[in-house]
């Protein structure tokens, strides 16, 4: 006998029998649930490069929470896009610390989000037309054709039923 339940992610309603069940909580699908988990762990990715690669926290410290503050304002790119500034920038997030005195943490994660934050839209812009042109070549890819009527253009006379067996 089935119950009704809730999907932990989605919140849509449904019953015990159609919905999984993983960790002891209710998700509609498996799709759902691992798009969840890899969004979670891209996320924590770049919360990790950002707070080890520059700010230069070790691992289990505590690290100001402006950083989250400033990923979410920015949730509009997706953490995949901005890991990706992150990434494209860090030449010069590298010279800018290494070049520069902050009063605190606050201020050195300001600077370091102006930086990002002029490269941000380019860089999702070159994702935006990366898609598209897969996208496009996708769609350009001809399934295998019948090529039995290449060259007609309708149904062809045949002549064969009025000659006879000698003329073949």
């Amino acid at each position: 006998m089935s119950r009704s339940c809730k999907c932990a992610i989605t919140g849509e309603r449904g019953t015990t029998d159609t919905f999984i069940k993983i960790k002891g909580r209710y998700y509609k699908s498996q799709e759902i649930y691992d798009a969840e988990q890899h969004r979670k762990a891209l996320h924590k990715e770049l919360v990790d490069y950002v707070v080890r690669e520059f700010l230069g926290y070790e691992k289990g410290q505590p690290f100001p929470t402006a950083l989250t503050k400033r990923i979410k304002e920015n949730s509009f790119y997706g953490d995949a896009i901005i890991l990706e500034t992150f990434k494209r920038c860090a030449p010069n997030i590298h010279y800018a610390l290494e070049n520069k005195q902050f009063q605190s943490q606050n201020s050195k994660i300001s600077y370091i989000w102006a930086i990002v934050d002029n490269k941000m839209a380019d860089v999702y812009e070159e994702f935006k037309r990366k898609n598209k042109q897969e996208n496009n070549t996708k769609s350009m890819i001809i399934e295998s054709a019948d090529l039995s009527n290449v060259g007609t253009k309708g149904p062809q006379k045949n002549i064969c039923q009025f000659l006879d067996e000698e003329d073949f």
